[in-house]
């Protein structure tokens, strides 16, 4: 548990242990979601149904987008248009699905969890999203390059995971940045299992991604 963080065996939705929700056929309702667990990655899906995403941490994305699943690790948010269609041969109810970590010791999840059950209600007609949802500006090109690199050291108990080579350190400082200032980090995670993470007081956009396997 101290190294890969515990994810326990119940998840709550708002306080409840599988609530029920009413969706119409053809309702559309916005989910504003958040992972409050400390440790689980939870991989969302609601397979009979149409589920657009609309928002993230940052705000609204510009264009929704259709996804069949949204992958948020702990503190992370985003929102969603999701329309009730209740395809016959999926479960209708919101899911957790198996996500694997990458962890040392602990098992990986291997069953999907029930999270949140939905039955079925009167027909609504819903109007069509709109194709734009808002204007993310591309930033200008950064004064400041950093690299942050996550790596572990097992052998260590007292540092197994390190930042740039370094335990975290509530009085360390690593980066002064300045108001208005572009910096491009690159993230190198070297551990063997994953770690999500977010900033605090500011925004980022993803450029690139490279998910080291070739």
């Amino acid at each position: 548990d101290r190294m890969d963080g515990r994810e326990g065996q119940f998840v709550l939705v708002n306080g409840a242990w599988q609530p029920r929700l009413t969706l119409g056929m053809g309702e559309r309702q916005r989910w504003r979601v958040w992972n409050a667990t400390s440790a689980r990655v939870l991989k969302l899906a609601l397979p009979a149904h149409e589920v657009w995403l609309v928002g993230t941490d940052g705000g609204l994305i510009e264009r929704p987008r259709r996804v069949e699943y949204v992958l948020l690790p702990p503190g992370a948010r985003v929102e969603l248009a999701v329309t009730g269609r209740f395809a016959p041969d999926k479960p209708s109810g919101l899911l957790a699905l198996p996500y694997a970590r990458g962890k040392m010791m602990g098992p990986e999840q291997d069953k999907a969890l029930p999270l949140v059950g939905i039955e079925a209600g009167a027909a609504v007609a819903t109007a069509a999203l709109p194709r734009r949802l808002g204007k993310v500006a591309a930033l200008p090109k950064p004064t400041v390059r950093r690299r942050v690199v996550f790596s572990e050291d097992m052998a260590n108990p007292a540092a197994m995971f390190l930042i740039n080579g370094q335990t975290f350190d509530m009085d360390r400082v690593d980066f002064i940045g300045k108001v208005g200032q572009v910096e491009e980090w690159e993230i190198d995670n070297q551990a063997d299992m994953d770690h999500p993470f977010h900033l605090h007081g500011t925004q980022f956009q993803v450029t690139e991604r490279h998910d080291g396997q070739g």
